[in-house]
């Protein structure tokens, strides 16, 4: 039932002038972490419906910052958890010299959360870990796969340890970082080096959480 506002400072790069179109988009990111932008409203736990931005234009001159506010009205009961919208500042299409035909449009996106305080339920999941080689030539890999059955997004990084026969540490990888959603799978990987010498090895993986918490698991894998 609150309302609350927060701001957004938009800072132009360079002399140059122009106008910003400002909107509200929902967003979401499949396993792999690829971003897909939908209409306000269009995902359950969508902020969309709550969020109001004013202006919904910018005119930006001669490096000056300009600001953006964002009101939140949100509803006095059924909230719980988490949810999530997208701020869009568009710039106009400029028509690149270098080739005929051709304009270039700059698109940024800023993430919103909205976490409705004492109605947090988390539950994240280290769902499988393991070591891949295709079949065509070409690096392995070390995938670990993170469920989040929670009603709140978590974010995650971690690396993978690679161990010989001895147990002695001979490399450590980092894992990309990344936000698991709510009711979603996110697949983290990183490639094993090519120049790992033939033998068998143990791949330990450790997952962290902004609220450190950790997931460990292993995997065996002769190379």
């Amino acid at each position: 039932g609150s309302v609350q506002t927060a701001s957004l400072s938009v800072i132009p790069v360079g002399p140059d002038s122009g106008q910003v179109v400002v909107e509200l988009a929902d967003w979401l990111l499949d396993s792999a972490g690829n971003l897909r932008l939908l209409p306000p409203g269009t995902v359950p736990r969508s902020a969309g419906r709550w969020l109001q931005v004013a202006p919904n234009a910018l005119q930006l001159s001669g490096g000056a910052t300009a600001s953006v506010r964002l009101t939140l009205t949100v509803p006095p009961q059924g909230a719980s958890g988490a949810y999530w919208s997208m701020v869009l500042l568009r710039g106009a299409p400029v028509v690149d010299a270098s080739r005929p035909g051709v304009s270039i449009q700059v698109q940024v996106g800023v993430p919103v959360y909205v976490v409705v305080r004492g109605t947090e339920r988390r539950s994240l999941q280290l769902a499988s870990f393991q070591v891949e080689f295709p079949e065509s030539p070409g690096p392995g890999r070390a995938v670990v796969v993170m469920r989040n059955n929670g009603n709140v997004h978590v974010r995650v990084g971690g690396q993978v340890e690679l161990r010989d026969e001895q147990g002695e540490v001979v490399r450590r990888l980092e894992l990309p970082q990344g936000v698991v959603l709510p009711g979603s799978s996110r697949r983290l990987q990183v490639e094993l080096p090519p120049d790992l010498a033939p033998g068998l090895y143990v791949a330990l993986v450790t997952v962290a959480t902004q609220e450190q918490e950790l997931f460990v698991a292993e995997q065996t894998f002769e190379r």
